[in-house]
């Protein structure tokens, strides 16, 4: 048995790593919201290199550190990985409007953005700067939301 593991010790590397990302990658949410959103294009936009998000429920969530590529702009936030990391992490464009909620927050270890959406049903913690520069966005997207909002209340 152990010459099996000394012969084969890569190809048995290889397979652990592409599971890990297959398993990640789905009790994350990120094969959900590239399914959704996928997009292989650019944005015009501000791109943050190796970045850091946690994706899922608080407790269970996936923590995506510094592997990240984002790129947030008009359209919605850009999302892709580090290469090595790409196993069934198809890059995808969030919208603005498919955002229900959002909290900025300051804390101890720093700033967050924490973001919640309706289809899927997922959360997304954007940790550092790429949170702030969501927020410029997000505000604009509030006031559209409540400009239609009182338009519609309006006989």
């Amino acid at each position: 048995m152990q010459e099996f593991f000394e012969t084969h010790f890569l190809v048995y590397l290889i397979c652990m790593w592409v599971s890990v990302l297959i398993l990640l990658s789905f009790f994350g949410g990120w094969y959900q919201l590239s399914a959704r959103y996928g997009f292989n294009g650019r944005i015009e936009g501000e791109c943050f290199r190796f970045a850091s998000m946690k994706i899922g429920p608080k407790l269970l969530g996936v923590n995506y550190s510094g592997i990240l590529f984002l790129t947030v702009g008009p359209e919605g936030i850009r999302f892709s990985v580090f290469l090595p990391f790409g196993i069934m992490h198809r890059p995808f464009l969030l919208p603005w409007d498919s955002i229900i909620y959002h909290e900025f927050k300051k804390g101890f270890l720093g700033k967050s953005l924490e973001i919640h959406l309706a289809d899927p049903p997922k959360r997304i913690v954007l940790l550092g700067k790429p949170g702030e520069a969501c927020l410029d966005y997000l505000r604009i997207v509030e006031e559209v939301r409540k400009r239609k909002n009182t338009a519609e209340d309006t006989p």
